[in-house]
């Protein structure tokens, strides 16, 4: 290692975001198909949830323009 240089930091944990169009149908997909546990859906109306599983905790809420969530990482460039 160089005088200049820093050691190399390591990444701990990710907080991922998904946005989707109706929060309650994706809470229900994520704890009764996937195996999350959804303790709570917040807002109101209700927006927001944090999925959990072996330690993973994911972040879902509701698009307010529902026609700008696009699955599978689409985008409007797409043909």
């Amino acid at each position: 290692m160089s005088a200049n240089s820093q050691p190399q930091r390591q990444f701990l944990a990710v907080a991922p975001v998904f946005f989707i169009s109706a929060i309650e149908p994706a809470a229900a997909y994520y704890r009764d198909v996937l195996g999350f546990a959804v303790d709570r859906i917040r807002g109101e109306p209700p927006c927001f949830c944090m999925p959990r599983r072996n330690g993973l905790t994911i972040m879902l809420s509701q698009a307010e323009d529902k026609a700008r969530v696009q699955p599978n990482g689409g985008s409007d460039d797409e043909s």
